[in-house]
């Protein structure tokens, strides 16, 4: 439709990764990167990464929320504004219509 794409909507692919990792049951995590000298170096604190990835995953889905209501907010928003828009046209089209009437019509 045109609407950039939500920042938190750009993670769809990676919010599943992310909890898996998060509970421990990522295959990555759990047995290649603890096979592999240099990575296992590198992430000698399995927990951490446990730990940051179930933080990452929780701001990108509270990010999502709030996403979520500013859309609805702003289509609340721009539905008020079309019926305010309506309602003056329609009060300026009454106000046309009373000035162009016949003023000698008698009900």
């Amino acid at each position: 439709d045109g609407r950039p794409l939500p920042f938190p909507a750009r993670y769809a692919n990676i919010k599943p990764r992310l909890a898996n990792l998060a509970r421990g049951k990522d295959p990555w995590l759990t047995t290649v990167a603890t096979a592999d000298p240099a990575i296992a170096r590198e992430i000698a604190h399995v927990e951490g990464i446990r730990l940051f990835c179930g933080q990452w995953l929780a701001m990108l889905q509270s990010e999502e929320v709030r996403d979520e209501e500013r859309m609805r907010s702003d289509a609340a928003a721009a539905e008020a504004r079309a019926r305010r828009k309506a309602a003056a046209a329609a009060a300026q089209a009454a106000e046309s219509d009373k000035r162009h009437a016949p003023a000698d019509v008698k009900g």
